[in-house]
């Protein structure tokens, strides 16, 4: 940092934390290097051990290893210095004495001030889901400065589990260095603040990401700064500020970014949090709060947006405001306003230490009940519940969490739980009994979730926003349709037409010229004229075919002959050339056509000639050709898919029989989507399964896969769920229709978007793009579709489900849509429960 910067912030009042006296054993700023060499004696439950206990083995390119090896499982390393983390996998060695090599095993972290480093050591999941099932097999901690100068490594003691790990740590002062721009890597922004926009920005030398708040100059110097922080932030819940720059223009403040994401995104996903899980959340909130009051007299700025999880899972609370506060009597307030504030600050008190513990008691009762109190649609509303109404407590929550959410949400300050003896009066509430707050404050209470890598915004739900209300609706259960016994004598649905034959059209027919030319020629026997067969065309990327340079002087057709003739005959029309062509025998599982890539039975369906479609089948060619593995793009696929989408139904009865249950399922959803109602009921006539299966869907790209890819592997549009496809479009009679054929109401769905299409039509954005049915109808506005899901068992306590493959994250639902939604669809809930039992 430059002395006129700092000269600067002193007069502004600015926190300048990179200013700390040196240390007798060093001198700061610097920049910690740690490197990981080997652990030895490691110990793991059995299930994540090496799955076949397996010899030696490398993979290519050194040190990258497959996403699914099923030889290997090495711990990996998740290494912290003041809120900075970094992650060191390891590729050699053995689960029991891991070894790190090369660059894989040197990580950097920028050092403001002293402060101690934490390796914590972690086995992945064997079966591949979310971080929150990796095994912590013990934690190292070492105060990486008291051996400065030893050229030894060093051997460490892992915590909480068993072993040693061996690692070394060089120091390099950096105070002599200015610090601007050009020293970060700007990675695009994240969401803006009360006083200028913040940014996600990577330090080039360390590598080390933070969070960058971006304040214009003018506005820090203004008459709202008017005093500094006395000491810099230090607590374990609370991100501190590392770094402070300034350019021509703005000043900015850098804080290490916390990858966790949002505590109330994690909950949305879960719809709520047990009662041990909200203890411990709401345990570490406390202590930040209480530090907060007690070494800085800071109260009244706690948002959901500021709650944040690290990669571990503790509680980290995020403001820019916290470096740059206002004074106000005793206690500093930031300006802001709470996204559910307490009655006083409603009627224009200023805000207060008694604040926090209303808030902490808003937190409380959304973690164990999903949605915050007071909530409704209207913020104007949400105003008149907090002045007037009284706190609605679920009988399910215990007496204790009753009692202390109560007490917290009392509308008088003076009687709040926490306005006689502060925090430890909180902490002394029965809710907390079985705390051990020495291990929280020194965060070795073990989190039960360990959140994967988010950067996302955060949008609230505030009593100062507006809303357009959306309109209540009455529920009434409605009859499901059954299934029809008929379905398969339809004459209107399934064609008669059972005894069409290959037709000889054009009287062309093909003739095989044996030596010396050895080649096809279509003949005319009404004009004795003929015709050469020409090459086909080759895709630039087809393999070569081996087997020809086998057969070159054979007096038969070798197979290039043969796909030449076969494409050729079916460009030109010439159907009986094709069948003479077929007695001589071939493989019709092939691509044809070059680019196009396709196969002959799929370039008869598309053409719609039933004829050529029953020959080859009964060639033997596989309706189910081609495969995921061998498709080279996201469109196409078995035949059925083609006839579907030509709404032929003479055709798709002859390939649904033979059709794999994964395609049929696909061919549905796309009849869903085109709404053929008579296509849709003939395949379900054919017991075509209306849900897909957990595995069905192919896996999106690996995120260490460099290929180029101009579609998403996964295929996401081909495998939505048909009953999804229902409601996406608003069909109710679709919708029922499929329910009647056995379509899970509670399946789940993932990546569903509007075409381009759809969008072009549409106001609002799929904001469910991973849920499941009922949610997507009632963000839709669909009061008769959601109707018709409860009645066919749609519950709306289950858990966002979650596809959990590398390279697919479940997109956030922004906030005030997610409450909208699910008190809408409680509301909903209890609605229909009334009308029933007035019926009953």
């Amino acid at each position: 940092m430059s002395w006129k910067l700092v000269k600067k912030l002193e007069e502004a009042h600015i926190d300048t934390v990179v200013k700390s006296p040196p240390i007798s054993t060093m001198s700061l700023p610097g920049v910690l290097t740690v490197t990981l060499h080997e652990g030895v004696g490691f110990t793991a439950p059995n299930q994540y051990k090496e799955r076949l206990n397996s010899d030696e083995h490398s993979h290519s390119p050194p040190g990258r290893r497959p996403a699914n090896c099923q030889r290997c499982n090495y711990p990996y390393a998740l290494l912290e210095y003041e809120k900075s983390q970094a992650s060191l996998d390891c590729y050699f060695g053995t689960t029991e004495n891991p070894m790190w090599k090369g660059y894989l095993a040197t990580c950097k972290f920028d050092v403001p001030y002293r402060a101690s480093l934490t390796i914590s050591l972690y086995l992945r999941d064997p079966n591949g889901s979310m971080k929150s099932e990796d095994i912590l097999l013990g934690v190292a901690r070492l105060d990486p400065f008291g051996g400065l100068g030893k050229s030894e490594d060093q051997w460490l003691t892992v915590q909480d589990g068993t072993g040693k790990i061996r690692i070394s740590v060089d120091y390099e002062n950096t105070s002599n260095k200015t610090l601007g721009m050009g020293d970060f890597q700007h990675l695009g922004f994240i969401g803006k603040g009360g006083l200028g926009y913040v940014a996600q920005a990577k330090k080039k030398d360390t590598q080390r990401t933070y969070a960058e708040k971006i304040i214009r100059l003018a506005e820090f110097t203004s008459s709202e700064i008017t005093r500094a922080q006395a000491s810099r932030i230090d607590n374990p819940f609370i991100a501190p500020l590392i770094f402070a720059f300034e350019t021509e223009k703005d000043l900015h403040l850098l804080s290490p970014f916390v990858s966790g994401g949002h505590l109330f995104h994690h909950l949305q996903r879960e719809r709520c949090f047990n009662a041990d899980r909200a203890r411990i959340y709401a345990a570490e909130i406390l202590c930040a709060l209480e530090y907060l009051h007690g070494a800085h007299g800071i109260s009244s700025w706690l948002k959901p947006r500021n709650v944040l999880l690290d990669s571990v899972g503790h509680i980290v609370l995020c403001k820019f405001g916290l470096f740059i506060s206002q004074i106000k009597n005793s206690d500093r307030t930031i300006h802001g306003t709470l996204e559910y504030p307490p009655p006083e600050m409603l009627l224009g008190q200023d805000g207060s230490r008694m604040a926090d513990w209303w808030t902490l008691g808003v937190f409380l009762y959304e973690m164990l009940t999903g949605l915050p109190p007071f909530y409704d649609n209207d913020p104007n509303e949400i105003r008149r519940n907090i002045l007037n109404q009284p706190v609605k407590l679920p009988e399910a929550l215990s007496f204790a969490a009753k009692d202390m959410i109560a007490k917290l949400l009392d509308r008088h300050p003076a009687h709040r739980l926490g306005a006689n003896g502060g925090a430890s009066e909180i902490k002394a509430h029965a809710f907390f009994d079985g705390v051990d707050w020495q291990q929280i404050i020194q965060r070795q209470c073990k989190p039960t979730f360990r959140p994967g890598y988010i950067a996302k915004p955060f949008k609230e739900h505030a009593v100062t926003n507006l809303r357009e209300q959306w309109a209540g609706f009455s529920y009434n259960r409605p009859a499901l349709e059954k299934s029809a016994s008929n379905a398969r004598t339809d004459s209107a649905v399934i064609s008669q037409n059972l005894d069409a034959t290959v037709k000889e059209e054009d009287g062309w027919e093909l003739v095989w010229e044996e030596a010396p030319l050895r080649e096809f020629r279509f003949y005319n026997p009404t004009t004795r004229e003929k015709q050469p067969v020409p090459p086909r065309a080759i895709h630039p990327y087809a393999p070569k075919d081996v087997t020809d340079s086998d057969s070159s002087d054979s007096d038969f057709p070798i197979r290039s002959q043969k796909q030449d003739a076969l494409e050729a005959a079916l460009q030109a029309g010439h159907d009986h050339a094709t069948s003479q062509l077929l007695e001589y025998g071939m493989d019709l599982d092939i691509f044809l056509f070059g680019g196009d890539r396709k196969s002959p039975l799929q370039w008869a369906t598309e053409h719609e000639n039933v004829g050529l479609v029953r020959l080859f089948l009964d060639k033997g060619a596989d309706v189910n050709f081609p495969t995921f593995a061998m498709r080279q793009t996201h469109e196409g696929g078995p035949s059925l898919i083609k006839a579907v989408e030509k709404g032929n139904q003479e055709l798709t009865e002859l390939l649904v029989r033979k059709t794999s249950r994964v395609a049929s399922t696909r061919a549905l959803g796309l009849a869903v989507d085109r709404r053929d109602v008579p296509m849709v009921r003939l395949l379900l006539a054919y017991d075509v399964r209306c849900d897909f299966e957990e595995g069905d869907r192919p896996l999106p790209k690996h995120p260490l896969d460099e290929g180029c890819y101009f579609y998403d592997l996964s295929e996401p549009e081909e495998f939505a769920p048909p009953l999804a496809r229902a409601v996406k479009q608003g069909n109710v009679d679709m919708a029922r229709l499929l329910l009647s054929h056995g379509a899970d109401v509670n399946a789940p769905y993932h990546d569903l978007r509007w075409s381009l299409v759809e969008m072009s039509q549409r106001e609002e954005l799929i904001m469910f793009s991973c849920g499941r049915v009922v949610e997507l109808a009632m963000q839709l506005k669909q009061p008769e579709m959601v109707q018709l899901l409860l009645a066919g068992g749609a519950r709306i306590d289950l858990p966002q489900p979650v596809w959990p493959v590398p390279g697919h994250g479940c997109a956030v639902v922004p906030r005030g849509v997610y409450q909208r939604v699910m008190a809408d669809l409680r509301a909903a809930v209890v609605s229909r429960k009334e009308s029933t039992a007035d019926t009953a």
